[in-house]
């Protein structure tokens, strides 16, 4: 079992631009020998209102829809899921080896904020 502590000296935190097209959360997929706990993903508006997908890419390349047409009102941040309290110690998402996130804006280029640790530790 992991220790909060423990959990504290892997967070991370990354910040990606979201495109038209699918864009990559992660620069490559988790690796095979680890699993990433996502515990918070905001969205920032970028001035003007539109949506996001956010899709897990599978290990064989498919895509599976999380979460659909999340409205970003401008100059807001959205936390996914809707509502979500952050808790480092309840992930409400886990990505197996192989596997990433990707996001896709309806327009313009919202940026996405990603907390998150790996186990194990690399």
């Amino acid at each position: 079992m992991v220790t909060r502590e423990q959990i504290m000296d892997r967070v991370r935190v990354r910040q990606v631009t979201i495109g038209t097209s699918r864009t990559d959360i992660f620069a490559a997929a988790v690796s095979e020998n680890k699993t990433r706990y996502i515990v918070m993903i905001v969205i920032n508006g970028d001035g003007t209102s539109r949506t996001v997908e956010i899709e897990k890419t599978e290990e064989d390349a498919s895509h599976t829809m999380l979460f659909d047409n999340v409205p970003i009102p401008p100059a807001s941040q959205v936390p996914v899921p809707e509502g979500w309290q952050f808790d480092i110690e309840n992930p409400f998402m886990t990505l197996e080896g192989g596997t990433n996130l990707t996001a896709i804006a309806s327009a313009g280029a919202p940026e996405l904020t990603i907390i998150y640790w790996d186990d194990p530790e690399v």
